[in-house]
């Protein structure tokens, strides 16, 4: 079986929608780093410089899959209230390390998150 050891995942709502030029697979959306300020280019680039691999997720279903098939031992999620207690209740039984960054911005498209606080919960794993 595959393994990854840390795993970042990213809402796709975070991209800026109006020219996002990213294809979409079976592992979520893959970053083109088509505009310097969309927020998923430049966290991709430094959650990757740290070990992390990165999904762009366009639903929890994806994160599911991902960290079945993966078996993480850290997942890190960048994602809205909704979505966290969602996530906290699937992984009940996960043994690895979770821990997420809120969205300071949320509402499905265009959404916003603190740079800041993204790299500081980066820098702790």
């Amino acid at each position: 079986m595959d393994s990854i050891e840390k795993i970042l995942f990213l809402p796709h709502c975070l991209r800026k929608a109006q020219t996002c030029k990213a294809t979409i697979d079976k592992n979520g959306y893959n970053c083109k780093f088509c505009n310097i300020d969309c927020k998923v280019g430049i966290i991709k680039k430094y959650a990757e410089k740290r070990g992390f691999s990165v999904f762009i997720a366009p639903g929890g279903t994806l994160v599911k899959n991902i960290i079945s098939k993966y078996n993480p031992k850290t997942v890190i999620g960048i994602c809205c209230k909704k979505e966290v207690k969602l996530a906290l209740d699937y992984l009940k039984n996960y043994s690895g390390t979770i821990d997420y960054i809120k969205l300071c911005k949320d509402g499905c498209i265009n959404t916003d998150v603190n740079l800041n606080e993204v790299y500081s919960k980066l820098d702790k794993y």
